[in-house]
């Protein structure tokens, strides 16, 4: 984990970040849920200035950043096999007939949705 150097500080993105939660938060209705876009930002700032500043300084539960951060790296993860695959897929495609192309293809596309659904 990253320790910023000038300790007391709070980065940059992260006050960009706490201000759209705060537009949010004015905006939102009772027992609306934080939208994926926001929790999908929190969790790559939490990634590079540790869950704990991350957390307080856009008043979210740790635990939940957490999960969140632990989703965003499982969905890294899986885009990094599909892209492999994808770039084996493309060599072996050379010597496939199109109906086999076109398996492939379709089998990727069920992973990426699948992938975008997590």
């Amino acid at each position: 984990m990253r320790r910023d150097k000038n300790r007391g500080e709070v980065p940059a993105p992260l006050l960009r970040l706490k201000q759209k939660f705060t537009e949010w938060r004015n905006c939102r209705t009772a027992g609306q849920r934080i939208p994926r876009p926001l929790w999908n930002s929190a969790a790559k700032l939490a990634a590079r200035h540790g869950l704990s500043q991350t957390a307080t300084v856009l008043g979210l539960d740790y635990y939940s950043l957490k999960r969140h951060v632990e989703r965003e790296r499982s969905i890294n993860r899986i885009l990094q096999v599909v892209a492999w695959d994808v770039i084996a897929a493309t060599v072996s495609f050379q010597r496939q007939s199109p109906h086999d192309i076109e398996f492939a293809v379709t089998g990727l596309f069920g992973v990426l949705q699948t992938v975008a659904q997590v």
